[in-house]
């Protein structure tokens, strides 16, 4: 999309992610309420393969990237920087599947919403997801730096949110929508910080972004479960919530004052400052 556009540009990658949210996890959950989780698992086996036809069929054959190596992209694992920002995302956004993981039972057992409500919370969660997507990407462009300052804060605030709402049917769709608006208006800073960071193993530092993001997934479900089964109740993974993000944002201030080191050092030293180190 051009230089300065890179934050946009992976905002525009993650929309399909955010838009199956909108239109795939409600539909799914619909079909899995009125014909079971069998047929629900038949459908998107249906699609994935459609998915891989059509791909096979669109998408052009691209020339490998010139001295672009698998050496060099395993580099990308030896960078601390790189590190760091992965961990920014794996706890970071933690906090918003500690949540989301267990977001139908909250609907069902805390504000008491009827089934054929849950995918249309589903659906709301997912708008708000566009929505912070894009205007993530806006923003990370401008400064990655203040859209991380703004956004990790916020989202601890909306987590805790959640728990406080989550027991009023209109309540729990609003925090919902706040909730995945903030968590994804963050997300592509954090990629596209994570891209840079790796230096000339780009595609490694997009596709770390990815694990780091699966990664969250598993430890906000696991933590958010686990305050539920200790029989805290579901508005007990909104503190859960609220830490991770927490502690997210403080290891994205921690690798923030980390590069502005190493690039003062560069700078004193008179070595050039690395894309690296201008990444946020």
């Amino acid at each position: 999309m051009g230089p300065g556009n890179q934050a946009k540009g992976v905002a525009l990658a993650l929309s399909g992610l955010t838009v199956a949210n909108v239109v795939g996890v409600p539909v799914m959950t619909a079909i899995g309420q009125a014909y079971g989780w069998r047929a629900a698992y038949g459908v998107v086996s249906v699609v994935f393969a459609v998915t891989v036809i059509g791909l096979w069929l669109t998408v052009p054959r691209q020339a490998p990237l010139p001295g672009a190596t698998r050496r060099g992209e395993l580099k990308a694992f030896t960078l601390p920087q790189v590190w760091i920002v992965m961990g920014v995302a794996g706890v970071g956004f933690g906090g918003f599947f500690a949540i989301y993981s267990y977001l139908s039972q909250m609907g069902r057992e805390l504000a008491g919403l009827p089934e054929g409500a849950i995918p249309w919370l589903l659906a709301v969660v997912g708008v708000g997801m566009t929505i912070g997507n894009i205007v993530g990407g806006i923003s990370a462009d401008r400064s990655a730096r203040r859209t991380m300052a703004v956004g990790f804060p916020a989202l601890a605030v909306v987590l805790l949110l959640m728990g406080a709402l989550g027991g009023s049917p209109v309540g729990i769709f609003v925090a919902g929508f706040l909730m995945s608006l903030v968590n994804s208006y963050i997300m592509p800073s954090i990629q596209s910080w994570l891209i840079t960071a790796a230096r000339g193993a780009q595609l490694m530092g997009a596709s770390l972004n990815h694990a780091a993001f699966n990664v969250a997934n598993s430890i906000g479900a696991l933590l958010g479960g686990a305050v539920i089964s200790a029989g805290f109740g579901y508005r007990s993974p909104a503190l859960v919530a609220c830490a991770l993000s927490i502690v997210g944002g403080m290891l994205a201030l921690a690798g923030v004052q980390r590069q502005k080191r190493d690039r003062r050092r560069r700078v004193e030293s008179g070595f050039p400052v690395t894309s690296s180190q201008q990444a946020v």
